[in-house]
């Protein structure tokens, strides 16, 4: 659709935030972005009662003007650091839930956290069990108590630390009981009786410290693949949805990390077991995908389209495809085929990271412009581009790249 046929549509009236929920939802069917004069294309539906498309235009002002900070779409951003990414998960209003796949997914997390499945053996367990037993009983100040479980933890139990300071202040609180506790820091399983929003909370204080290497959660992404065997056992009660759903958790955190060649790979692991895994596993690992923007992430992507199994993927395939590939201006969906429509698209993109980075940075998806300005570092000859970034109409864009 060119600018006369744009011009000719009925205006669509549509808010900042309209804007924003429909580009997400990918009914913005055209879409170019201009630094200094705004947002112009075309809905699908705007906020007025006309149907069909309708002509999209937004001032740079009015896009300046809307409240980022009252709209949690804005509030997720992009971090190298993967505790800080499932921190953001978790602590997003879709984890406030009690819900078997929730808990499921706290569950995930705190593995991650203790670096092992492994118990604590016999003998520091118990002294564990005297020291978080005395800080319930006020017989001795969480600091000493954070100090002594640390110093009883084995060697081969990641992040004991930072467990121990939030656990215990949760103890000391009467917010978790000591057996609780104990089972918390000590053992393989979660125990029961730990409250869903005490479990969580304590995760969120523990990721804020914690570190946890990528190379633990993609070998945790493998042993937690589907096989033939379970996939069938879960189909024959209609339950696939429930096969292994905690490794969402993950998939969205990868989502959220800087673009690694390792994170693209493992989500690839997971779309490439596509005939054992939930329909809806799947979507999210190629939502995932796009939104990671690793570029190798394309090729693989539209080679999908002549894998008949793929067909019921068409629309996240090229949603996926349409973030990773979009600069300036947007690329819609396909008219016709969609193998033919993304392969001439995947022919005409920047070949160097360079030209990734320049292309990437005057996209009409912020959150590729929030990466581009994390890297600001590493391209110090692009003044021009790093200026308009400082000057983003999305705030989190502007702090990332040092307004």
């Amino acid at each position: 659709m060119d600018d006369k046929q744009i011009n000719e549509l009925p205006p669509a009236y549509i808010s900042v935030g309209g804007f924003w929920e429909h580009l997400y939802a990918g009914r913005v069917t055209q879409l170019r972005r201009d630094f200094a004069g705004g947002c112009r294309g075309a809905v699908v539906a705007g906020d007025s009662l006309f149907g069909g498309e309708g002509r999209l235009e937004l001032t740079r002002q009015e896009l300046l003007d809307y409240e980022y900070a009252e709209d949690l779409g804005f509030s997720l951003g992009v971090s190298g650091n993967l505790s800080q990414t499932l921190a953001w998960v978790i602590g997003a209003p879709l984890m406030e839930e009690d819900t078997i796949p929730n808990q499921g997914q706290l569950g995930l997390v705190r593995r991650l956290v203790r670096g092992t499945l492994a118990a604590w053996p016999r003998e520091p367990r118990t002294s564990a069990d005297r020291i978080l037993s005395q800080v319930a009983e006020r017989k001795i100040q969480p600091p000493e108590a954070i100090v002594e479980l640390g110093a009883l933890a084995p060697a081969f139990h990641r992040n004991t630390a930072p467990l121990c300071r939030a656990v215990v202040p949760a103890v000391a609180e009467g917010r978790l009981g000591p057996y609780e506790a104990l089972g918390l820091l000590a053992d393989s399983q979660v125990p029961e009786r730990a409250g869903y929003d005490t479990l969580r909370e304590i995760l969120l204080a523990a990721l804020g410290e914690a570190e946890i290497p990528l190379e633990l959660a993609i070998l945790l992404l493998q042993d937690l693949r589907p096989t033939a065997v379970e996939y069938d056992r879960y189909a024959a009660t209609g339950q696939t949805a429930e096969l292994h759903v905690e490794r969402e958790v993950l998939l969205k955190a990868f989502a959220l990390l800087t673009t690694d060649p390792r994170a693209v790979e493992a989500l690839h692991a997971v779309i490439g077991n596509e005939a054992f895994e939930d329909l809806f596993t799947v979507k999210i690992a190629i939502w995932a995908l796009g939104r990671h923007n690793g570029k190798i992430g394309i090729a693989y992507l539209v080679a999908l389209f002549d894998q008949p199994e793929f067909r019921l993927y068409l629309t996240e395939i090229e949603e996926a495809l349409s973030f990773l590939c979009s600069g300036a201006e947007l690329i819609p969906p396909a008219e016709g085929d969609p193998g033919e429509h993304w392969s001439e698209v995947r022919d005409s993109l920047p070949r160097d990271p360079e030209s990734w980075w320049r292309h990437d940075s005057e996209s009409v998806f912020w959150e590729k412009r929030l990466r581009c300005a994390l890297e600001l570092d590493r391209h110090p000859d692009a003044e021009e581009a790093a200026a308009r970034l400082r000057m983003d109409e999305v705030p989190l864009v502007r702090l990332a790249a040092g307004e």
